[in-house]
C-alpha cells in the first residue's frame, strides 16, 4: 500500500518535468478582466482537447501538456471567438495574453503571428534541442548528446586525462560538462524518469537520434523535481505516435576506405605509403509510429 501511495503522489512530479504549462489572460480591447470565458487548448498531431473556464481575474491554466503543437481557442457570449496557435517545448511554463474583441464588430479574431509569450515562472538558465534540430544537424557518430555542445556553458569531458575516472559516466561518449562541472554532477531525465545509476554514482544515457524527440540542457537554476543534479540537467523527451502514420529508414557508414589519407600519418616502410588508420562504424534501421485507435491511442 504505501508503495502505491509513492507512485501515486510521484506521477505529478514525473509529468511536470517532461511536459509544459499554458496559463494566460484574458481581457477585452480597453483591458478589462473577462470572467467565465471559456478556453480550449486542442494537440494539433493528436487532436486532444482539454477545456477550462477563466476566473474572476480572466485567468486560466492547463497542466501536464505534451510537447507539440497545438491550437487555443476563447469563447465568450457578446465576444468574436479567437483563436492562436502555439508550439511547446519540453519543460516550459508560459503565460499568453489574449485580447478579445465584441462580437458586433469582428466575426472572429485569428492570431496567425507568434503571441508575445512570456515565461514567468522560471528563472533556469537553459536551452531546448528543437525536433528540427534533431533531425537536420549532421552528427559524427549519431550520438543526440552532440548537439548539446550547442548550448552556451556545454563542454566536452576531459576523456584524455590520467585521473582514475576520467570519463565518470555509465555510457562511454556521453560525458558532457556544464558550467565547468564534472559530468559526474550532471542529472538525466527521459520521459519524466530518472536515467541516472545512482548505485554507482554515474550519469548518463544513449539513444537513437530516431528515438529523441527534443531535450533541454538546463544550465543553473533547475527546479526541485530535477533534485540531485549538482551539474547540469538533459530533460528529455522520447518521440511517441500521432493521428498520421509516419516512419524513418536510415543507414549510416564510416569506413576508413571513404577517408583521405592523413598527410600526418606514418608512412609503411614496405610500400612507402602512409598508412590510413583503421575506421569502421555501420548503423541501420528504422522507425515508425501512428495511431493505434485514433484520437484515443498511438504508438
Amino acid at each position: 500500500m504505501l508503495q502505491i501511495c509513492a507512485l501515486v503522489l510521484a506521477l505529478p512530479f514525473q509529468q511536470a518535468v517532461n511536459s509544459a504549462t499554458v496559463s494566460g489572460h484574458i481581457e477585452d480591447q480597453t483591458g478589462a478582466s473577462i470572467a467565465a470565458a471559456s478556453v480550449t487548448i486542442r494537440g494539433v498531431d493528436r487532436n486532444q482537447s482539454a477545456t477550462t473556464t477563466t476566473d474572476e481575474r480572466g485567468r486560466f491554466r492547463f497542466l501536464y501538456l505534451p510537447v507539440g503543437s497545438y491550437e487555443l481557442r476563447v469563447d465568450k457570449p457578446g465576444f468574436a471567438p479567437t483563436t492562436a496557435k502555439l508550439t511547446l517545448s519540453v519543460g516550459q511554463t508560459l503565460d499568453v495574453p489574449i485580447q478579445m474583441s465584441v462580437a458586433s464588430v469582428i466575426a472572429e479574431v485569428k492570431v496567425e503571428e507568434d503571441l508575445p509569450i512570456i515565461e514567468l515562472a522560471r528563472t533556469q538558465v537553459s536551452e531546448t534541442i528543437a525536433p528540427q534540430e534533431v533531425d537536420s544537424l549532421p552528427l559524427n557518430g549519431r550520438n543526440y548528446l552532440d548537439l548539446a555542445l550547442l548550448v552556451p556553458g556545454v563542454s566536452r569531458t576531459n576523456t584524455g586525462n590520467n585521473e582514475r575516472f576520467a570519463e565518470t559516466s555509465a555510457v562511454p561518449g556521453t560525458g558532457i560538462s556544464v558550467a565547468g562541472q564534472r559530468n559526474l554532477g550532471n542529472g538525466f531525465v527521459v520521459d519524466g524518469l530518472s536515467a541516472n545509476d545512482d548505485a554507482a554514482d554515474l550519469a548518463g544515457t544513449f539513444f537513437s537520434p530516431e528515438v529523441i524527440h527534443e531535450f533541454q540542457v538546463i544550465a543553473s537554476g533547475g527546479i526541485a523535481e530535477f533534485g540531485r543534479a549538482s551539474g547540469g540537467v538533459v530533460n528529455v523527451v522520447t518521440q511517441s505516435g500521432t493521428n498520421d502514420w509516419r516512419g524513418k529508414l536510415y543507414g549510416f557508414l564510416r569506413n576508413q576506405r571513404l577517408d583521405a589519407t592523413n598527410i600526418f600519418a606514418a608512412a609503411d616502410p614496405a610500400t612507402g605509403k602512409r598508412i590510413r588508420s583503421p575506421l569502421t562504424q555501420g548503423q541501420y534501421g528504422a522507425s515508425a509510429g501512428g495511431p493505434l485507435r485514433r484520437d484515443r491511442a498511438f504508438l
